[in-house]
């Protein structure tokens, strides 16, 4: 499809997006992190790690299910913002950055022209920032979880080493504390 909605006419285009493209030139995906199709699969390993010494009693237990599915994905995205961030130069991951576009119109009304100028900035928080907010979710997250594992273990006869110690290895794996 050429320009959006209109054609050649004005002798530009885009090419088509192919299958797996998440290229930069297609500004309708979703990157990084916060593309899904990106952070499920790394959220999924670390969901498995995360419940691979949990036996079926907790496993079944919906709530807890939905609570370590939700710590997965909080800390597949400190993960991804951490691997992105240790590619990138230092001052780069430490500055915030400021983008302003400015506009001007032209009305024309009644034989007069009037000129409108608006600008619009937009802040994005640096790398580091980034990622220390999803550590610390993630960290509190994962506390959280342990808490639900010890109030099932007074229910649920199990093995309560082998359940926290997998939350203890995935600690290792996210970075965070």
């Amino acid at each position: 499809m050429s320009g959006p909605g209109k054609g050649d006419k004005r002798g530009y285009s885009w090419p088509q997006v192919k299958a797996g493209d998440t290229g930069s030139a297609h500004p309708a995906t979703t990157h990084g992190a916060w593309s899904p199709s990106l952070r499920e699969p790394v959220a999924d390993a670390i969901y498995q790690r995360t419940t691979a010494g949990w036996p079926d009693a907790l496993r079944d237990d919906p709530l807890l299910e939905a609570e370590a599915r939700e710590y997965s994905q909080v800390a597949a995205m400190a993960s991804m913002i951490w691997q992105h961030m240790i590619r990138q130069d230092v001052g780069a991951a430490l500055d915030d950055v400021t983008v302003t576009e400015e506009t001007e119109t032209e009305l024309h009304t009644e034989g007069r022209t009037a000129r409108k100028a608006r600008s619009q900035s937009r802040r994005t928080v640096a790398l580091a920032e980034q990622y220390r907010r999803y550590a610390a979710q993630a960290s509190r997250m994962r506390h959280d979880l342990r808490r639900a594992v010890l109030e099932h273990a007074a229910d649920k006869p199990f093995d309560l080493a082998l359940a926290i110690a997998a939350l203890d290895d995935e600690e290792g794996e996210t970075g965070g504390r």
